[in-house]
């Protein structure tokens, strides 16, 4: 089991005006083919990303 962050001390960040979560507090990877303006083909389909 992966140990918790101190309460308080994650942070979001923002790129490109968009908020990101804190790295060290959320586990998980940011892929840079998924935007705004593809997420019907990306995420939001059928058989897309969870």
């Amino acid at each position: 089991m992966q140990q918790q962050s101190a309460a308080g001390s994650c942070h979001y960040h923002y790129e490109k005006g968009e908020p990101l979560e804190d790295p060290a507090c959320t586990p998980g990877a940011i892929s840079p083919a998924v935007t705004q303006a593809n997420l019907t083909t990306t995420i939001c389909r059928k058989g897309g990303y969870t």
